[in-house]
């Protein structure tokens, strides 16, 4: 077997330490190219389904930043109105 190059070790580095089935002295530091095919490279993904912990999450998380808008759009308009209360207001004179 000959061995790799720097530059090649660095690139097979990460899917190396995945092989957990190598002996222990191939994963730390003698490194072996993997066999690729058609299979193991273009797998497709599927999404996860939505548990009922993910659910609940999403919802309650929605429910606070709905709150949260609702609670900022009320001060901003008690905040403008309270502005434009005080701009009309005649100063009192001091002495």
């Amino acid at each position: 077997m000959r061995a790799l190059s720097k530059t090649q070790a660095d690139i097979w580095h990460w899917f190396d330490r995945r092989r957990s089935n190598l002996p222990r002295h191939h994963q730390q530091g003698e490194y072996q190219l993997a066999k690729l095919t058609k299979t193991s490279v273009f797998k497709t993904q599927y999404p996860k389904a939505e548990t009922p912990l993910d659910k609940t999450t999403r919802i309650v998380r929605k429910m606070a930043e709905e709150e949260a808008e609702q609670r900022q759009a009320k001060n901003d308009r008690l905040r403008n109105a309270r502005l434009e209360r005080e701009a009309n207001t005649p100063r009192k004179r001091s002495r």
